[in-house]
């Protein structure tokens, strides 16, 4: 599971173990293996990034559940990778990654993991205009940046990352 094969098992079966390492306390080899997966969407191979990319929108619940580093680099590749694909059906895949984990990070409050995706958004929208003037609602952070306020304001504590996310 850590290897370039990766993507071969199904995410259904990387969930499952990823859950049994977590719960047994090894949460570093479950992240290890999430990104070895995630590391697989840049394959140069077509169908491997199809294949991720489906497996991705899958697996955010468990990508949210890891470290806070692992989900904004996982963020990270899938937009980069975005902003690179050039078959307009495999945009609409990864498309599809990118915007269910940068709702998984927001879910989660992991405000790192959101501002990358955030600014990714400009990003992509510099590379590809159409993809990422659609992105930006779909991710809809700028909706929900009341939300974050108030509940910093409720605990009287900035969470981590909020202030980079609200600049």
């Amino acid at each position: 599971l850590e290897s370039p094969d990766a993507w071969y098992v199904p995410p259904l079966r990387v969930r499952e173990f990823v859950e049994g390492l977590r719960k047994k306390g090894e949460a570093e080899a479950a992240d290890r293996i999430l990104s070895s997966y995630a590391h697989c969407i840049t394959s140069s191979a077509v169908q491997t990034r199809r294949q991720v990319a489906s497996g991705l929108v899958e697996l955010a619940p468990a990508f949210g559940a890891g470290s806070e580093k692992l989900l904004a680099d996982t963020v990270r590749k899938v937009g980069v990778q975005l902003a690179q694909e050039n078959d307009p059906e495999l945009q609409a895949v990864v498309s599809a990654a990118f915007v269910r984990l940068s709702q998984e990070a927001a879910r989660r409050r992991a405000y790192p993991a959101m501002q990358r995706a955030v600014e990714l958004i400009g990003y992509i929208e510099e590379e590809r205009p159409a993809v990422g003037k659609a992105l930006r609602p779909r991710i809809a952070v700028e909706n929900r940046l009341p939300e974050f306020i108030d509940e910093a304001l409720r605990t009287s504590e900035v969470p981590a990352g909020l202030r980079d996310l609200l600049r």
